[in-house]
């Protein structure tokens, strides 16, 4: 989901297993830091995911990648970054803490995909995907980046054992004319961190004292603040707030912040597009009368909150959230529109 920033871990791997994959994209270019990218296999379209070939991607991003036969994991490393998954999982484990991909990585053609939109949680790279020329750009320099991140990080815990880690990367963007939009993402950050503390210090103060037996050591809430759009009039971040205390996978919600720089306020869709909630409702609603098996679970009764849509490439990205209209699997979807 996503023509925006988002991690880079993965590796062309022989594997005899095969996956289910709905086109390709012809002949679509990757451009590395500047630099067309051969592939021997082209990027695929499944669903309304671009999955891509990353060992030529990480090969000219010098990154080091590591490869578990036993588990079926990749290991990316660049730098003080680091990222993993395993085929045919869409939780990756990045140093910043975990993150849901829209779906799986997995093999084709003998060679580990991703989703596009998995290229930059992990190293801040910026992707640009050009539909109009068929291309995907990938910038990477972490001198050059225009922004750093600060983390904030609260534990819960019984006694001296930790429970329950919250972890929230924020943006801290260069230059004074971000000065207030800095503030507006802190608040935000340190807000949503106080509210995730609380929520489930209440909660799981209720079942404590909590066995030893349970093994709590990968209990997380990561919360990420990924930029999507960077410019002088207006900023856009795609944020994932992602929880798992055990189970079969983590829990994630999918918001935006889209903050206008010259007015100095966050924006509401309508105010880029008009009754653009309205167009984007009907337009999921179009959706699932055409193909109801993959919007199973929709109802008439479907809205998008205010901030469920973020910005890239002039275009409002909708989110639909996990169980909206389908189940988990597949993955927090997307209406996109036109600016």
């Amino acid at each position: 989901m996503k023509g925006k920033l988002f991690l880079l871990v993965a590796l062309a791997l022989t594997s005899s297993m095969a996956a289910s994959v709905q086109a390709d994209t012809g002949n679509m270019s990757i451009i590395v830091n500047g630099e067309y990218t051969s592939t021997d296999t082209p990027p695929v379209i499944e669903g309304e995911q671009t999955l891509l070939p990353l060992r030529p991607i990480l090969e000219k991003l010098g990154a080091t990648v590591e490869w578990n036969e036993e588990n079926r994991t990749v290991t990316c490393i660049l730098g003080e970054k680091r990222a993993s998954f395993a085929i045919n999982s869409q939780i990756m484990d990045t140093s910043h803490g975990k993150v849901t991909l829209n779906v799986p990585a997995k093999i084709i053609n003998s060679r580990t995909m991703v989703p596009i939109n998995a290229i930059s949680e992990g190293i801040g790279a910026e992707i640009i995907q050009n539909n109009e020329d068929n291309t995907v750009i990938i910038n990477y320099d972490e001198e050059d980046m225009p922004y750093t991140y600060q983390t904030v990080t609260e534990n819960i815990t019984e006694n001296d054992r930790t429970i329950l880690t919250i972890t929230t990367e924020y943006p801290v963007i260069k230059g004074d004319k971000y000065k207030a939009l800095n503030e507006y993402i802190e608040k935000d950050a340190l807000s949503k961190t106080a509210y995730y503390k609380e929520l489930y210090s209440k909660e799981l103060s209720e079942h404590m004292p909590i066995s030893e037996d349970i093994d709590t050591s990968n209990w997380s809430v990561d919360l990420y603040y990924d930029i999507a759009t960077l410019t002088d009039k207006l900023v856009s971040l795609y944020i994932t707030e992602s929880s798992y205390l055990g189970g079969a996978h983590p829990n994630t919600l999918a918001r935006g912040i889209t903050y206008s720089l010259t007015k100095e306020k966050p924006l509401r869709a309508d105010d880029l597009v008009e009754n653009a909630y309205e167009k984007a409702k009907a337009g999921v609603k179009a959706r699932a009368e055409e193909k109801p098996d993959d919007y199973p679970f929709y109802e008439d009764s479907f809205s998008f909150d205010a901030d469920e849509f973020y910005v890239t490439n002039n275009q409002l990205v909708f989110l639909i959230q996990q169980y909206e209209v389908a189940p988990y699997a597949s993955g927090i979807m997307e209406y996109v529109m036109n600016i």
